[in-house]
């Protein structure tokens, strides 16, 4: 094994244990401490400092990039993400009211306002999470084990996530519910690091994250009720 293989290994590994340890920590204390404290350390911090400190890369190996003549490829990478994205949350609601009988004030959850969320989206949620599961995971896993196998496991683990997640919070009676999240959010990992894939760049797929929890739930609100 070559030395740059021996590293890409040993980035990939890493990154692993630290997305397993990540969403394990998450779920577990999402109820005990404040919104921002656990997405602020694991989603920032982490793949900064191990990235900086650790692997002694530039920030732009988390996709943290931008080209101004690549604008147009990004935006449209952008809503196509959206639109699919949003295909997948229909259709995960529609399951949880039509088949698994949940109310729908139990499925669309906005009780926020559109600045307040989209705050909450840039520092807390759509953005952090890319570059964690895009910029970082998705990226080193890529290095370690291939661009196939690398998107299944990252987009895995974002919907295991957000499975264990709802479950933790729910409880049991809610499993069913929980499958749909982690499915529907599995999907959407992989279209999102496919979007990352082929831009190169953590902001359109974040853009397209953002864009579905600000918008999605609105729209199919208006196609569902």
């Amino acid at each position: 094994m070559s030395q740059l293989d021996f590293k890409s290994q040993k980035s990939g590994v890493r990154a692993l244990i630290i997305g397993i340890i990540s969403i394990i920590t998450m779920v577990a204390f999402q109820q005990i401490l404040p919104p921002f404290v656990l997405p602020l350390l694991f989603f920032w911090v982490v793949p900064f400092m191990v990235t900086v400190r650790v692997e002694r890369k530039k920030l732009g190996s988390l996709g943290i990039t931008y080209g101004i003549n690549r604008t147009p490829m990004y935006f449209l990478s952008a809503v196509l993400g959206f639109i699919l994205l949003t295909g997948f949350l229909v259709s995960e609601h529609y399951v949880r009211i039509h088949f698994l009988g949940e109310v729908h004030e139990s499925v669309f959850m906005l009780d926020q306002g559109l600045l307040e969320a989209l705050l909450l989206q840039i520092v807390g949620i759509g953005l952090p999470e890319e570059i964690f599961f895009r910029g970082y995971l998705l990226s080193r896993l890529n290095m370690w084990l291939g661009k196939g196998r690398g998107l299944i496991i990252s987009s895995f683990l974002f919907g295991f996530g957000h499975f264990a997640s709802r479950l933790f919070q729910y409880g049991f009676r809610y499993i069913f519910s929980a499958i749909a999240t982690g499915l529907q959010t599995l999907l959407a990992g992989i279209v999102l690091g496919y979007l990352f894939y082929r831009t190169e760049s953590v902001f359109p797929p974040a853009a397209s994250h953002i864009l579905l929890n600000l918008f999605g739930p609105s729209i199919s609100i208006q196609l569902l009720r």
